[in-house]
C-alpha cells in the first residue's frame, strides 16, 4: 500500500461530509492507486467537485475595514500532511491559527468564516466548534459564516456555530450526518490466492482489517460509535440554531440550497456575493 495513513483515513476514520465529495475523495484516492472500483454503484469523476485550494497562506485572514474574513476551504481534517493540504486539504488547526488571530486582531470587529468545503474528518471538528461557539458566547466580535458554493456537514457544525449564517442563493448547505467505510478485501485476496492471520489481545483490537469478515460485535460497536458522534453533532447545531434535536434528524443529512437553507432555519438569509453580505453587515 503506498499511502497507508491516508488509506487510514479514507477507509476506517469517521466523516463528517457531503455523499459527492465523500465519493469523490475515495474515487481519487482508488484511481491514483491504480485501483479500477466503482464506490456504492456509482463511478464518480474527481473533477466534477473542487476540493477547494485557494492560493492564499492557510493561517492568514484577511481585512476588509473591520472585518476579518477567514477562509475554510476544502476537505477539513485534524494535523493534515503538506501532501494533504497541496491536495485541497484544510488543517483544522491552522484555520484555528488564523481565526483567533482575526478574534484578537483589534481592528476587526466582525469575522466572517467565509466556507468553500464539503466537510471532512469529525476528529478534531467538534473541539473547533466548540471553540468557536465559546467565543460567539463572550460577544466581543460578532461571528458570521458565509458560503457562496458549499458549506456542508463538519463545515456547516463549525459554521453554524456563529451568530448568523448567509448563503448564496444557489449554495448547498446542511448535510447534517456522519460516515464511516470499512474496506472488504476478502474475495480479492481469494481471487489472488492471498490469506491472512492475524493474533491480537481483545476482540476489537484488529477491528477494521480489510482481510477478514467483521464481526456482528464489531459491526454493533461502529454502529455505536458513529451515532455518538452523530448525537454530539446534532446537539451542537440545536444548541447553536435554536433548531430541536427533533427536527435536525428530520432533515435525514439533506442538502439544501440556500433559499430553502433559509426555510429549514439552517441559515438567516441569503446574500449573492461576500461583498454583498459585508455591504449589508
Amino acid at each position: 500500500m503506498r499511502y497507508p495513513l491516508i488509506h487510514q483515513k479514507i477507509f476506517n476514520e469517521p466523516w463528517a461530509i457531503e455523499p459527492s465529495a465523500y465519493n469523490a475523495v475515495r474515487q481519487s484516492y482508488l484511481a491514483h492507486c491504480g485501483i479500477s472500483a466503482t464506490i456504492d454503484g456509482q463511478a464518480i469523476d474527481p473533477a466534477q467537485i473542487s476540493l477547494g485550494a485557494t492560493g492564499d497562506s492557510p493561517a492568514s485572514f484577511a481585512r476588509i475595514g473591520r472585518v476579518g474574513i477567514v477562509s475554510m476551504s476544502g476537505i477539513l481534517g485534524k494535523r493534515l500532511s503538506g501532501l494533504e493540504t497541496m491536495c485541497g486539504g484544510c488543517d483544522l488547526d491552522t484555520y484555528r491559527a488564523a481565526f483567533d488571530a482575526a478574534y484578537l486582531d483589534p481592528k476587526i470587529d466582525t469575522i466572517i468564516q467565509h466556507a468553500h468545503s464539503p466537510g471532512g474528518i469529525v476528529t478534531g471538528g467538534i473541539e473547533l466548534a466548540d471553540h468557536i461557539n465559546a467565543l460567539a458566547e463572550e460577544g466581543q466580535k460578532e461571528i458570521i459564516t458565509y458560503t457562496d458554493t458549499v458549506c456542508a456537514s463538519l463545515a456547516y457544525l463549525i459554521g453554524s456555530q456563529s451568530h448568523r449564517v448567509f448563503a448564496a442563493p444557489t449554495a448547498r448547505v446542511g448535510s447534517i450526518g456522519t460516515v464511516v467505510t470499512l474496506e472488504n478485501r476478502v474475495k480479492a485476496d481469494a481471487k489472488a490466492g492471498i490469506s491472512y492471520r492475524t493474533y491480537a489481545t481483545g476482540k476489537f483490537k484488529d477491528l477494521g482489517n480489510p482481510h477478514r469478515e467483521i464481526t456482528d460485535a464489531e459491526d454493533a460497536a461502529i454502529i455505536k460509535e458513529l451515532h455518538a458522534l452523530n448525537d454530539t453533532f446534532v446537539a451542537a447545531v440545536s444548541r447553536a440554531r435554536g433548531i430541536s434535536v427533533d427536527q435536525i434528524r428530520s432533515l435525514e443529512a439533506a442538502v439544501f440550497r440556500g433559499s430553502q437553507a433559509q426555510d429549514k432555519a439552517l441559515t438567516d438569509g441569503t446574500a449573492d456575493t461576500l461583498a454583498e453580505l459585508i455591504e449589508k453587515i
